[in-house]
């Protein structure tokens, strides 16, 4: 069986890369003989946007049967359910160990993504410091909308104006 392991390094004794769509690379190995060649997924780690569904459609081409990763989000998630490519979520650990946890049936397939969206990976221990994108602030809804929706002005009376003529 051939399965994609997401890799910080092109080598199977190097750390499973916890990010799905930003991993440094892709493991297709087969289970069956542990050979495997490395894919650098140095194009879509630095993508602006989009890096998850971009990885996950060139996974679908790399004829991968399933999916070991740290972490997947919606997107990614819901490109690879379409294409029937199961995902198994590993926590740490090398690239070998996650393939002989899948081999031996210590994984079992996620139903769902484990991340929520964009940003949501981010310093996990310091979530609560995530910069809001644009500088927007949080909505508050105890503060209100500001004076003028508190307090709107009256509406115009069309004979409050003076007479024109043209």
């Amino acid at each position: 069986m051939k399965v994609v392991v997401t890799a910080q390094a092109p080598t199977l004794d190097s750390p499973v890369d916890s990010r799905f769509g930003r991993a440094r690379y892709f493991l297709l190995v087969d289970t069956e003989n542990m050979a495997f060649p490395a894919h650098d997924n140095q194009t879509q780690a630095n993508a602006p946007q989009g890096a998850g569904i971009q990885s996950a459609q060139t996974i679908a081409r790399l004829g991968a049967q399933a999916v070991l990763t740290g972490h997947v989000g919606p997107k990614a998630f819901a490109v690879l359910q379409a294409a029937h490519i199961p995902v198994y979520l590993v926590g740490a650990g090398t690239v070998r160990q996650a393939i002989e946890a899948f081999r031996t049936g210590q994984l079992s397939s996620t139903s769902q993504p484990d991340i929520n969206g964009p940003w949501a990976f981010a310093s996990r221990k310091d979530a609560k410091q995530i910069p809001s994108v644009g500088n927007r602030q949080k909505c508050d809804p105890s503060v209100g909308f500001g004076d003028r929706h508190r307090f709107p002005r009256p509406h115009r009376v069309f004979g409050s104006f003076p007479n024109r003529s043209v």
